[in-house]
């Protein structure tokens, strides 16, 4: 799930850099935003298939 996330965010960063409607300034911010994103992939640790088998059981 990590190494997904961080081909979107390439994805999305190398997506700007050929935007032609972008000035460089703006491009620059908008990469620096993306690399700014926190990164949270997972689940907590209290999260588990019985609660989740609990939540949907009705």
């Amino acid at each position: 799930a990590k190494e997904m996330l961080d081909d979107l965010l390439q994805a999305m960063q190398d997506h700007i850099r050929e935007t032609a409607w972008m000035d460089q300034e703006t491009k620059y911010l908008a990469i620096d935003k993306i690399a700014s994103i926190n990164r949270f992939t997972g689940y907590p640790d209290d999260f588990s298939a019985a609660t989740v088998d609990d939540y949907y059981k009705d």
